[in-house]
């Protein structure tokens, strides 16, 4: 030390300064003198590297916005932080996604990250306004120094947070040549230069010396800086310069002690493959991916409380009361600009959907492009929305390729600049309201944007007498329900229906007129709508006492809750007339242990003895909507079923009503629930859905275990093998699905699609497993049911016969019988005894139901078929004689609310047997 002073002194320096590891007490090594603590002998001074380094690299100017912009965007809202959920991606070799794990506290995986010593680095991935930016501000300030230079702060291993915001990061082609001044020669190579270069842009942005770039260089070698990238698909790249490219120049940053969070969009990238290729690649080191979810319905509850102690109730019944919002606020930028556009509504306890929507898009578009001067401006992106929900509209689909985006853009008036329509694509991709799937097809983040778009175009083109768009497709309710908001002339509408009389070419136009009608309140009493060819109108609730519909076709109308006294429906012919009658047999399913289960029309399930008199076990009260689906586990001590309010619920008849586990609401889908399954022994529940995804739970807490997506659109069936190692799926892009279910010691429950059959023509309605769990039944809109051999990998047969829809298959326990019932009612019993027979055999032909059977299913030990049927009967059949057993009416489910008094239907034709009696019943005559 006496040496090291006296170094100084030759040298001319004020004083020396000896740094030692941070974990040594600097004071320690200053002996007992009447020096100052800090000092030993004449101008040595002993500090550590972390000390030093804060009088090198001042960050005050950094610190004081870091904590301006906290305060700003978050603390204005008090204790309204929660904590974000995170989900980790299992992937293949080759990047393939093959599922995400549960949602999981994201503070608490940062954190298990960082106390990671593995040196794996961490990219966190999200649609627009999942959280990214919120979740680095706040940790950013939550792990601050109380004081610049102070040595406190940080994480659990003392790092200290840098919020690097990547859009102000320059390309190479922007950066001065020269090198970067600093304390000190800098390293050779490209990586540290990439690196420095970031490093200078972060002083310049906050006003720095240029010196502190490098100091920051070796403070993130030395495994001393946590570095939160905030916004890679906003990070400018350099001409011709790929996404991997640009990434590696942030790549440089993770060095082999240091901890770097990257966050990006995840539509950003064109699907999983481009993904891995550049977080997953071998040429530096690897980056976790944690997928951003959505908030619960707890979070979302808890942080309008918070804010809004005294009328945080008021706050919530509009979320929930108003089509998709609940849905859209699950994002905490989308929850906090709703919660702005509240107060703007006019301080009303209300808003109408397209007054909501018209100023929430609004501000959403002008948001996505702040401070991004390379971005669409508000004016030329809604137009662009309006042109891309229109095309997928006239399309009938959900969703789209970016090419197809691409030819939209080239069709807008543009000015032929070289690269810009590119370049206006690629930002409608990653800046707008579309959410990318894995296999690279954009879709809208929520379909009530798409439906809010198509009715912002279609009212602006009927206002200037574009009548002919009507005839195009069936407008959705929820599209109609946007137009309502809108100033349309209702009695032109009406007028327009006299151009249509009489043609049969236009079937969508007059029930199009008829739906916005009725939404708008025009008076539909006394009114002539005969002659018409009426397809897809929503008359329910509608008054129409004397008005006339004589000689009309009628496709698809509901008339639920309507007032049809003395409406005249003479010689209409009919097909699908909806009159509002509840189904209490959608849902049919067994036990081993002699119980069935029924799905009934009051929102609730019905368990039943079927192994003496029958009797009612239980009666299980249901979700706040329809149920769906119901599943027994084998031993019958669970009971699950589906439902439209986007929830599967379980309830254990095994323990008191009162028990904490006796029920459990599973929330996760964002869209309805269609099917459930268990799988053979009772410890797993998988769901499926509107929203296209697979997902699984623990029946014995509720927690998601995994959620996954390789169908294109609804899954509408699912079915779990009885040895329990496959999953079989149905969906509405007529694919049959097959699942390999396995089980690991360190990570729980796997699943992964190995297959997606391919054959059916149209959706696939039902599956069903055959009891050596070798063959998957599956049934279709087409009319067929087809085999397939999980082992080949191929269609074993295809049964014909049906006339209509199959809606459901079945096979008998001893795997001898396959039962499948379409939407006339009729069930076809087949005989599958031979795996090498191409056309199985047709032993039966059952006129069983009324209406649509929706499910079937086998009673162990006992031979006999069940059948649950749209008319409101569960029906049990004899498989030795195929006579009738006995037939349950669950509940009336007439409709006591529809009034047909002097209603005319003489001659009229389509009509089932069941509606007919319905008819006159409630006062029609013929």
């Amino acid at each position: 030390m006496t040496g090291l002073a006296g170094a100084a002194r030759t040298t001319g320096a004020d004083h020396a300064v000896l740094v030692v590891d941070d974990k040594v007490d600097a004071a320690s090594l200053t002996p007992g003198t009447s020096h100052s603590p800090d000092t030993w002998g004449d101008g040595v001074e002993v500090t550590t590297f972390r000390g030093l380094a804060a009088r090198l690299a001042p960050l005050g100017p950094y610190v004081e916005w870091l904590r301006a912009e906290h305060d700003r965007r978050i603390g204005r809202a008090g204790s309204t932080f929660v904590d974000l959920a995170a989900a980790k991606s299992d992937r293949l070799e080759d990047g393939s996604e093959v599922s995400r794990s549960p949602r999981s506290s994201l503070v608490g995986s940062v954190e298990r990250w960082t106390a990671d010593q593995s040196g794996t680095q961490l990219a966190l991935l999200g649609d627009f306004g999942s959280g990214k930016s919120w979740f680095c501000l706040e940790l950013a300030r939550r792990l601050l120094p109380d004081t610049t230079g102070s040595d406190g702060g940080g994480d659990a291993a003392g790092r200290l947070p840098l919020l690097l915001e990547l859009r102000h990061v320059r390309t190479p082609d922007d950066v001065d040549p020269a090198p970067v001044a600093g304390a000190g020669a800098p390293q050779a190579g490209v990586r540290q230069d990439a690196a420095r270069a970031i490093f200078a842009d972060f002083c310049r942005l906050h006003g720095l010396h240029d010196q502190v770039a490098a100091v920051l260089t070796e403070l993130n070698r030395q495994g001393l800086l946590l570095l939160l990238c905030d916004g890679f698909d906003e990070m400018p790249r350099a001409a011709h310069e790929t996404v991997t490219q640009a990434f590696e120049r942030l790549r440089a940053l993770a060095e082999p002690a240091s901890k770097v969070v990257i966050t990006s969009r995840t539509l950003y990238f064109r699907d999983v493959h481009e993904e891995s290729e550049v977080f997953l690649g071998d040429r530096g080191r690897r980056f976790d991916i944690l997928y951003l979810r959505d908030f619960s319905t707890d979070q979302i509850r808890g942080i309008l409380k918070a804010r809004f102690p005294a009328d945080w109730g008021r706050r919530w019944s509009l979320i929930t009361d108003t089509y998709g919002l609940l849905d859209l606020v699950r994002r905490p930028f989308v929850l906090d600009m709703v919660l702005e556009i509240l107060p703007a509504m006019r301080g009303r306890t209300s808003a109408t959907l397209a007054e909501l929507y018209d100023v929430y898009t609004r501000r959403w578009i002008e948001a996505v492009g702040r401070d991004r001067p390379q971005a669409i401006s508000p004016r030329e992106r809604r137009p662009l929305m309006q042109r891309l929900a229109w095309t997928m509209f006239e399309q009938d689909t959900l969703e789209v390729r970016v090419e197809a985006i691409a030819e939209i853009v080239a069709g807008e008036n543009y000015v032929r600049i070289p690269g810009l329509l590119e370049a206006i694509a690629a930002d409608l991709t990653t800046q707008s309201y579309l959410q990318r799937d894995s296999h690279g097809r954009y879709q809208f983040a929520h379909k009530s944007f798409l439906e809010f778009f198509v009715a912002d175009r279609l009212a602006t083109e009927l206002a200037a007498g574009r009548y002919d768009l009507l005839a195009i497709r069936r407008l959705s309710p929820e599209i109609v329900a946007f137009l309502t908001g809108r100033p349309l002339d209702a009695q032109r509408l009406y007028d327009h229906l006299a151009t249509v009389r009489g043609r049969t070419d236009d079937a969508c136009t007059a029930g199009n007129v008829l739906s916005l009608l009725r939404a708008l309140r025009f008076r539909l009493s006394r009114r002539d709508f005969s002659g018409l060819v009426i397809e897809g109108a929503d008359l329910s609730g509608a008054h129409l006492r004397g008005s006339s519909f004589a000689g009309s076709t009628v496709v698809s109308m509901n008339v639920t809750d309507a007032q049809l006294t003395s409406t005249d429906f003479t010689d209409v012919t009919f097909k699908d007339l909806n009159l509002g009658v509840r189904s209490s047999g959608k849902g049919v399913a067994v036990s081993r242990a002699g119980t069935r289960a029924v799905t009934l029309g009051d929102n609730s399930v019905s368990v039943q003895d079927t192994t003496g008199t029958g009797t009612e076990l239980h009666r299980l009260r249901g979700p706040s909507d329809s149920l769906t689906s119901v599943q027994l586990t084998l031993d019958g001590r669970a009971v699950a079923a589906g439902s439209f309010d986007h929830t599967a619920t379980v309830w254990r008849t095994d323990v008191p009503a009162d028990h904490p586990s006796a029920r459990r609401v599973l929330e996760g889908h964002t869209n309805t629930v269609y099917d459930v399954a268990f799988d053979p022994a009772g410890r797993y529940l998988f769901t499926a859905g509107s929203d296209s995804l697979v997902r699984a739970w623990s029946v014995d807490d509720g927690a998601e275990l995994k959620s996954a997506r390789e169908h294109r659109a609804t899954v509408y069936s699912i079915n779990a093998a009885p040895d329990g190692a496959w999953l079989a799926t149905g969906s509405f892009d007529a694919t049959v699905g097959l699942w390999r279910i396995t089980t690991d010691p360190s990570d729980g429950l796997q699943l992964r699609c190995v297959e997606r059959f391919e054959g059916h023509g149209s959706l696939v309605n039902g599956v069903a497993w055959s009891p050596d769990s070798r063959t998957v039944a599956s049934a279709s809109n087409d009319g067929t049911v087809r085999l397939w051999d999980v082992g080949s990998r191929r269609v074993r047969a295809v049964l014909t016969g049906h006339q209509t829809i199959v809606w459901s298959v079945a096979y008998s326990p001893d795997g001898r019988l396959l039962a499948s019932g379409d939407s006339d009612g009729v069930v076809r019993i087949w005989d599958v005894s031979d795996d090498d027979a191409a056309a199985p055999a047709l032993v039966r032909r059952l006129d069983a139901h009324e209406a649509a059977v929706w499910s079937l299913a086998f009673q162990w030990h006992d031979d006999v078929l069940v059948s649950g049927s749209l008319d409101g009967y569960v029906r049990s059949w004899s498989t030795v004689g195929w006579a009738r057993l006995d037939e349950l009416a669950l509940q009336s489910d007439a409709n006591q609310r529809i009034s047909c008094r002097g209603m005319r239907i003489s001659g009229a034709t389509g009509l089932s047997p069941l509606q007919e009696q319905f008819l006159t019943k409630m006062g029609a005559r013929r």
